[in-house]
């Protein structure tokens, strides 16, 4: 049965996602182990604006948590396999797939494999600005050791 929320509702869900975009604004538990990718506050100051810098920061540290949980349900040798795609933001370029890597290791898991499935292009905003550059979408593979 479909439920339709109130525009409370729908702003709540939105505010609670994964940090995938700059309105999210969630509550998350404590993550005193979890340091955001060297990779990625080394980029950090090209973006001067404070909500870009707090999406992405806040998107790792999503991704970390969803990877500890990952870690816990599965048993030592499970395999887990997460499709990300890179991004550009301000033209520059953002190696999601690599950043993701390293989160895992991380949240305790072995990265394996990094495999590289197909070029997608830029969005329209990024095009009309800094010209077309395709980024790859991969397939993050680690291992529960």
């Amino acid at each position: 049965m479909l439920a339709l929320l109130s525009w409370e509702g729908t702003r709540e869900v939105r505010h609670q996602s994964f940090q995938s975009h700059p309105e999210a604004r969630p509550r998350r538990r404590a993550a005193p182990d979890y340091r955001s990718p060297r990779g990625l506050e080394e980029d950090l100051p090209y973006f001067g604006e404070p909500r870009i810098q707090r999406m992405l920061r806040g998107y790792f540290l999503d991704l970390y948590l969803s990877l500890c949980e990952l870690k816990r349900v599965t048993c030592v040798g499970a395999r887990i396999a997460m499709v990300v795609g890179n991004v550009r933001y301000g033209g520059k370029a953002i190696m999601v797939d690599e950043l993701t890597a390293e989160v895992g290791e991380q949240a305790g898991l072995a990265c394996i494999e990094i495999r590289a499935v197909r070029w997608r292009g830029n969005s329209a905003q990024q095009m009309g600005r800094f010209g077309r550059s395709a980024s790859r979408e991969s397939i993050v593979v680690f291992e529960h050791r």
